[in-house]
């Protein structure tokens, strides 16, 4: 391999963030026809973990510009950084508009810069930014000055006020930022060992007493981090609970629904995530389902509505799918499939990663098992920022039954074990994989060689074994993947 060291196109682009890689395209997008080869070029050198001259002129060798192609190189880095100056426009405004403050003081015009003040204060206080609003309040002492009806002593008090809501807020944060990260690679706790770890989130007192929360952001992260507490030790009953307070928290203040759009999507994803996961409620799914299509059109950041999209197909699949009505879910999947092709790197594949694997489940629910499995295999724990080998590890199980369901059994003792170690590896080969891998690999592999009583046979014994492993309440929640109970349910269903 011809790897060079120092190609600089190649390290500016791997050094931007989904983020920015994602406004670089709409960016392209948005100017000359002929810019296609520019996105072409980009897309090459972004799928080069490392540079490969080699590699790089044969992906190109069927491109016209070939021949100029350091000049096209040389272009397409400007084009690079002139999308990097407007993205950073873009987050430069409240520099821009504690400037302008700055001048109108300067000026003279003291009753306008008042007035501009307290038209960004409001706008802050509804986004609940608050270190934007002490830097206004600092603007606001200066300006006491020239105007004598700004009680400066008020201003101070608001500004001690607002420290402590940052503060506040910031430990909310910080909470939440250490539960995700000790779920960062499972996402349910998963042994005894793990729960241990839990324990010392129990005794916070920020966690127990929703009034230690005195701002809207940090009640709502008072609600989501105990959702995930709850979901993550399989405590469905509280997780429903707290993601109920969750939303209606946010949807009894409509101002702050598209300010905290993100915000918003965990809390119906939370409850909704709920309904799956305990006691499934149809008329409320729905009710939820709908009042999300009616939000998304309103969310303002692109990105974030494609979101909302996403997790829309997510959970209406898996609605029609504990329905039992296939037929629509299979018409809902091929509306879902290109919606992933013209998303592909939506939400650093964290959105979509859940959602390949929901496409998944409905071909494989419904006995399409080759595109089951087609899809099943896309589901790769790398594509995100969390290693999620979770959804990772059942996306693979379900490619075994596949297999065994497709008559492919020749390699499938291969596969599980190849794949037992390779989660073993990955520290994620816990008691329900390995006894799931060992059930398909052992005795799913005669699946098509029995009779129907023996199909019953091995389907009731497996249901028994499922309801032993999913006794402790760590396990419950692996539903969330797939509920091998309720398709046992439905195979029974079919033979009997």
């Amino acid at each position: 391999m011809n790897k060079v060291k120092g190609d600089n196109l190649h390290t500016l682009i791997h050094s931007l963030s989904p983020t920015e890689k994602r406004f670089f395209k709409r960016f392209v997008k948005g100017r000359k026809q002929e810019e296609n080869e520019y996105l072409y070029l980009f897309d090459v050198l972004n799928g080069m973990r490392e540079f490969d001259k080699e590699l790089f002129l044969v992906n190109i060798s069927e491109r016209k510009f070939q021949k100029q192609v350091e000049v096209k190189k040389h272009y397409l880095f400007q084009l690079i950084l002139d999308s990097q100056r407007q993205f950073r426009d873009t987050k430069l405004w409240l520099h821009n508009s504690l400037a302008e403050i700055d001048i109108l003081i300067e000026k003279g015009l003291y009753a306008f810069a008042y007035k501009r003040i307290q038209n960004l204060i409001k706008q802050a206080q509804i986004n609940e930014d608050f270190l934007f609003e002490i830097q206004l309040l600092q603007k606001k002492v200066v300006l006491a000055r020239y105007q004598p009806q700004i009680d400066t002593n008020s201003v101070i008090q608001e500004q001690q006020f607002c420290y402590a809501k940052s503060q506040n807020l910031l430990e909310y944060k910080q909470l939440l930022n250490e539960l995700s990260t000790i779920l960062s690679q499972n996402s349910f706790v998963r042994n005894s060992k793990q729960l241990r770890r839990f324990d010392r989130f129990s005794k916070n007192r920020l966690i127990n007493n929703p009034a230690e929360a005195i701002s809207l952001s940090a009640q709502l992260y008072f609600y989501h981090f105990n959702f995930l507490y709850h979901a993550s030790l399989g405590e469905n009953d509280s997780c429903y609970n707290s993601a109920i307070k969750m939303h209606r928290l946010i949807s009894t203040h409509p101002e702050a629904t598209r300010s905290f759009a993100q915000i918003y999507l965990r809390a119906i994803s939370a409850r909704l995530s709920s309904l799956i996961l305990g006691r499934y409620k149809k008329n409320e799914f729905q009710s939820l389902v709908s009042e999300l299509k009616a939000n998304t059109i309103r969310i303002r950041e692109p990105e974030t509505r494609k979101v909302a999209q996403g997790i829309l197909y997510e959970y209406q699949l898996i609605a029609l799918l504990r329905e039992n009505n296939f037929e629509k879910a299979l018409k809902l999947v091929h509306e879902a499939i290109d919606f992933v092709k013209n998303n592909e790197i939506l939400a650093d594949g964290n959105a979509l990663k859940y959602l390949h694997f929901d496409i998944a489940k409905t071909f494989f629910i419904t006995g399409n098992y080759l595109d089951a499995n087609k899809w099943l295999l896309k589901t790769n724990f790398t594509e995100s920022k969390s290693k999620g080998t979770d959804i990772y590890a059942f996306s693979r199980i379900l490619s075994l039954l596949c297999d065994i369901f497709l008559n492919n059994t020749q390699n499938v003792k291969y596969n599980a074990n190849y794949l037992r170690k390779q989660l073993s590896n990955e520290g994620a080969l816990f008691e329900y994989e390995a006894f799931l891998i060992s059930r398909i690999g052992n005795n799913f592999i005669h699946w098509n060689d029995l009779q129907k009583n023996g199909k019953i046979d091995l389907l009731e014994r497996f249901r028994e074994e499922l309801k032993i492993q999913l006794a402790s309440k760590w396990k419950a929640n692996m539903v969330l993947y797939f509920d091998f109970e309720w398709w046992i349910g439905l195979q029974l269903g079919h033979l009997y």
